[in-house]
């Protein structure tokens, strides 16, 4: 126990004779002082040290957004009219055979997708509201949603 306490001691007496030196050094105005030196390679060194994130960090996205990829298909009987993520709402040129795309950036959390599918060859309602909550993480960083008809996938 006494090693221990003169160890600890020891350590203590350094760490304050360098916190001083350091002080020290920063109000001198040499600019060739070797403790600045020093000072400033241990600094580089550790911002060079990879940081450990529990979630993935991609300088690429400002903070965390995640790109959605959305692709709507229209079925013989149905046709979808209107998109809304959230509160984005998703304008929708004329319907054609490949189908419409649109990409939309979101920052993590949850979010309800709804569209609108007009009946063309049914009978009954015309128009059908459809909708579905969805989830995105910090580590998503890419969401496909398919919509075709009143079906949905998402990955």
């Amino acid at each position: 126990m006494k090693k221990f306490f003169k160890i600890l001691f020891v350590f203590a007496i350094t760490s304050v004779i360098l916190f001083l030196l350091i002080i020290a050094t920063n109000q001198t105005p040499r600019k060739d002082n070797i403790f600045k030196k020093v000072y400033s390679s241990f600094r580089i060194i550790s911002e060079m040290t990879p940081k450990r994130h529990y979630y993935k960090e991609d300088p690429y996205y400002d903070d965390y957004y995640t790109s959605i990829e959305s692709e709507i298909y229209d079925t013989e009987k149905q046709n979808v009219v209107e998109v809304q993520i959230g509160s984005k709402r998703i304008s929708l040129d004329e319907p054609s055979i490949f189908g419409q795309k649109f990409h939309i950036t979101l920052k993590p959390g949850h979010y309800t997708i709804r569209w609108r599918v007009e009946n063309t060859k049914n009978y009954g309602q015309k128009y059908s509201t459809y909708k579905r909550r969805l989830r995105i993480l910090r580590d998503d960083r890419r969401v496909s949603i398919k919509i075709k008809g009143n079906n949905i996938s998402i990955r």
